[in-house]
This record gives C-alpha cells, structure tokens and sequence, in this order.
C-alpha cells in the first residue's frame, strides 16, 4: 500500500512537473500557426485565429508581429483593451514596428481619445514617413480636417499621395479638405482624377455629390449621389445629401420619398428622423 502511494504521488509530481515545463521556443512551427491563424482570420473565423496565434506566441514569444497581428484580430472583435495590450507589448519588442503605432492610435481614436491616437501616428510618421500605404499620414490628415486645420489636413494628404499616387482614398480625401475650404474646383478636378484611377468610386461620386451641393448645383450633385448608391446601395447617406438637395429646391414631396428611403435602411437614425420631421412642418 505503502509502494502504491509512493508510486502514485511519483506520478504527481511528474505530470505537474509537465505541466510547468516551458514551451521550447520553435520559429518554424510558430510561423505554421501564424499562418493557420492569418487564414482563418481572412474567413472571420476570429476565436480560431486567436487560438493559433497564441500558439504561435507562445513557440516565439519575442516575434513583435505576432502581437501585433493578434492585436488586429481583437480589435476587429470590438475588443479594444486587449488590441491595445497586444499593440504595445508588439511596440515594445520592437520599438520600429511602425504599424503597431498606427494601430495603437485607431484603438485611442476608436475611444475618442484624439489626442493620444495623434500621438501615435506622429510618431509613426517620424520612424518611417512611408509605411507602404500612407495609413499614418492619411490618418493624421482625417483628424486634422475634423479639427478644422484644413491646410495641415491638406499638407499630410498631399505627403501620402505622393508616395501612393495611386490610391484613390488619399486622393477622395485631398478632394474634401479643399472641398470644406472651398475651393470647389480644385476639388472637382481631384475626383475626376479619383474616377479615372477607379471608375467605380463609390466615395469620389459621393464627395463630388457635395462638391456640387455645397455649389447649389442641384442636378449634377443629385446624379452624383445617385451614382454613388449604384456603386453601392448601402451607402445611405446619399440619399440622406438628395433629399437635402431637394428640400433646399422646395420639392418637399420628394424629399419626404427619398428620406423614407434611408429610414427603411436605418430606421433607428436620429438625424434622418430629424430631417423626417422637419419636411413634415414644412
């Protein structure tokens, strides 16, 4: 009885010596899960692609991209806390992991915290002014303009468009700073340089829709949005910008028609329901 518990507790002891043992460190096998995981994330199979990049972690835990890749996935999950952990811990093991800083700023900006999202950016930008697709540059542009700093808005996207002079998005959004300064041509000339690159931009008809509301040119900026929601019908604030078109050309009716449009979409929208109300007391 005596030999049998000795025997036992001997068994014990081995497993939780198991147990606690590191797992030895294995880039080739950590790249394997690394791989698993990016596959299973492009198919939104998130808690699957989480499990692999843990394992592919844990077999090389000093790998910054790893982190940061899971850091991705969390955010993409609302998950905002341990995107930032992930981001972090990904910026300090190594400290050039410029990416990492402009994820970590869309986790403060995601949070309204405009000011440390910028940081991050900026800091992005002084490590490496070319992150390959002008993310940091093109996010500082967007926050500048919000803050109404439309010629240091305009400065950083003409910055990213010079190193991505093909992206229509950096140019979409050159267009809307000069647009909200209101330089109108200069504007126009940028989304028709946009539609040339991409004959389906949805966003390049859109801004041009406002190019043309904010000139009262009623028909061109109404063919506009229409053209946007052929592009793409979910985009349902173009209906919002017609009927404000219409409104402001005394054609209530029709206002009121396409405004039920983009409450059928989004029922819940205060500003649409708004808009709803004051048709109705005109």
């Amino acid at each position: 009885m005596k030999l049998a518990l000795l025997f036992a507790l001997a068994i014990l002891t081995g497993l939780q010596a198991c147990g606690q043992a590191k797992v030895q460190s294995d880039p080739k096998q950590a790249q394997e899960h690394y791989r698993l995981g990016i596959e299973f994330a492009q198919h939104s199979l998130f808690k699957n692609s989480l499990e692999e990049l843990e394992l592919a972690i844990r077999f090389d835990p000093t790998n910054a991209k790893y982190h940061r890749k899971k850091g991705l996935i969390h955010f993409a999950m609302g998950e905002l806390k341990a995107a930032g952990d992930f981001f972090k811990k990904s910026i300090e093991l190594d400290p050039n992991e410029v990416q990492a800083y402009i994820n970590l700023g869309m986790v403060h900006y995601t949070q309204k915290e405009a000011e440390l999202a910028q940081a991050q950016w900026e800091k992005a930008v002084a490590l490496h002014d070319n992150d390959d697709d002008s993310k940091a540059l093109n996010n500082l542009g967007n926050l500048l303009k919000v803050q109404g700093k439309l010629d240091e808005a305009i400065a950083h996207y003409q910055k990213a468009i010079d190193q991505s002079p093909q992206n229509t998005l950096l140019i979409d959004n050159l267009a809307d700073a000069y647009r909200q300064k209101g330089e109108f041509a200069k504007a126009e000339d940028l989304l028709k340089t946009s539609l040339s690159l991409n004959a389906n931009g949805m966003m390049a008809f859109y801004n041009l829709g406002l190019v043309y509301k904010d000139q009262n040119k009623a028909l061109e900026a109404i063919e506009a949005f229409n053209q946007s929601l052929a592009i793409n019908p979910g985009n349902i604030e173009s209906y919002y910008q017609i009927a404000t078109v219409l409104k402001a050309n005394n054609d209530i009716a029709s206002a009121k028609t396409v405004i039920a449009k983009a409450l059928e979409a989004n029922p819940e929208n205060a500003k649409y329901k708004e808009f709803l109300k004051s048709l109705e007391s005109s």
